[in-house]
């Protein structure tokens, strides 16, 4: 039995265990959303989603790599005592510039408004607190507990909301923001206490702006993908439309929880191609293309047809108009998972200041489609811009690890399940006032597209799994 063989056997089961306890933390995340649509206005919640934008941009440049560049250091062979010191260190010293760089840009976004910022300050310094955790974790392979923690953490969250909202029917508008604000933090404290037992304690060090440094191409290469996929919100929020950010935080926010739960996958990937001979990435990345291509084929076709009915169950009858949001976003959850797998493939094939340049390239395209597409369209104009740059990442990223892997990249799976979703979703949908017949012709060429692409793939997994299960 091969390495690349074993790493299948831990991707799939390591990969069912993530996904499992991630969808728990999807439904609790879910139930937040229900109950804060509910218990504020659309505006309030325009601005408390306007608020987390700026923040999560924030905290995408304070975790700056830091959790991928922690695993590599540990497979490296650095001292993890002197790691976790010089980690917790550089978590520090980036949450704390971070702070003051969303203080001046809430104050720019939100205006009048800048308190709610303040308030979900104690939740953004214990999440940023669980980073140097989360790495340990990820090295020892502790993905359950990440998963749990995760999940609970949500769930924690989702409980003092429902609580405020049935208690506090009396609250004025602010006090309610500060009420979800503080479920946040709550949630945020129980997964930092889950986390904290990594069975190592920091000494030594002395080398945090090393490590910041080595996380320097990962870090800027996380945080501008992350502002790409944030940046329609903050504009969306700095040009005033508080209403309409409310219906598209909605929609959004059912996109964000289900790459959350599929990308459980990525907490495994990391590791396992890390470990693997660079002859043997070649199949672990078929393989993965294979589990993910399925996962983004199914949450995307699944998106795009209930899209009313999540919609309304998220967030009630008034955001109704999320809905045609949700289906136009679709694409970007499909387009965002597949771009996974060469971005992981290129990683650990030393890829990283390419990806940042990349990274950088296109929030650049983000922000002037924004600009330009925003104005007219509003909440339409920022899920098309999302749509535009999202396919130029995909194309970018693949091109960068097909070119450090001389072209071994799993092309089939990603290209399969684009154009199957494609046709049992927009296909579908135009071909609606035509033919029901040409409406199932559509399905089923789109779903058999989608079958053959992963069909290798997903045969590799299991072949894999039956070779293991012989020889114990």
């Amino acid at each position: 039995m091969t390495n690349a063989e074993t790493a299948g056997v831990r991707l799939a089961s390591r990969s069912i265990v993530q996904v499992t306890a991630r969808l728990v933390a999807l439904a609790a995340l879910a139930a937040q959303l229900a109950v804060a649509a509910r218990f504020l206005t659309p505006v309030d919640l325009g601005t408390f989603v306007a608020a987390l934008a700026v923040l999560g941009i924030a905290g995408a440049f304070s975790e700056f790599g830091l959790t991928n560049t922690i695993v590599l250091s540990l497979s490296g062979g650095r001292n993890p005592a002197s790691v976790l010191a010089d980690a917790i260190r550089a978590s520090v010293i980036l949450c704390g510039l971070s702070m003051v760089g969303s203080v001046l840009a809430g104050w720019f976004v939100l205006d009048g408004d800048l308190w709610v910022i303040v308030c979900l300050i104690p939740w953004f310094i214990v999440s940023r607190a669980a980073i140097p955790l989360q790495g340990f974790a990820q090295w020892q392979h502790r993905f359950p507990r990440i998963a749990t923690a995760d999940a609970l953490g949500r769930s924690t969250a989702a409980l003092v909301t429902l609580v405020g909202w049935q208690l506090g029917s009396g609250l004025s508008g602010s006090s309610r923001l500060a009420v979800v604000c503080g479920a946040l933090f709550v949630g945020s404290l129980v997964s930092l206490g889950l986390l904290a037992n990594v069975g190592v304690r920091p000494a030594a060090g002395g080398r945090a702006w090393l490590l910041i440094r080595d996380a320097l191409p990962i870090g800027m290469t996380n945080g501008a993908s992350y502002v790409h996929s944030r940046i329609d919100q903050v504009i969306l929020g700095a040009f005033g439309y508080r209403r309409v950010l409310a219906s598209y935080g909605v929609a959004y926010r059912v996109v964000d929880a289900s790459l959350a739960a599929a990308l459980g996958i990525a907490t495994i990937a990391l590791p396992v191609l890390g470990r693997a001979d660079q002859d043997e990435r070649a199949d672990i990345g078929t393989m993965l293309g294979g589990l993910v291509g399925a996962l983004a084929f199914g949450l995307g076709v699944l998106v795009f047809w209930l899209a009313e009915p999540i919609v309304v169950i998220l967030g009630g009858s008034e955001y109704r108009d999320a809905a045609p949001l949700l289906r136009l976003l679709a694409p970007v959850l499909v387009v965002s998972l597949l771009n996974m797998v060469p971005a992981h493939l290129a990683l650990v094939h030393d890829r990283a200041s390419t990806l940042m340049r990349v990274a950088i390239g296109l929030l650049v395209v983000n922000v002037a489609v924004n600009l330009v597409l925003v104005p007219a369209h509003q909440a339409k104009g920022a899920a098309v811009a999302s749509i535009i740059t999202e396919s130029l990442g995909l194309i970018c990223v693949s091109w960068v690890a097909a070119r450090a892997m001389d072209g071994r990249i799993p092309w089939g799976p990603a290209l399969a399940t684009v154009v199957g979703f494609l046709l049992v979703t927009t296909g579908a949908s135009l071909l609606r006032p035509v033919s029901p017949i040409l409406v199932a012709a559509a399905v089923c060429v789109g779903v058999g597209i989608t079958s053959v692409g992963l069909a290798q793939p997903l045969k590799l997994l299991v072949h894999d799994a039956r070779r293991s299960k012989a020889k114990t």
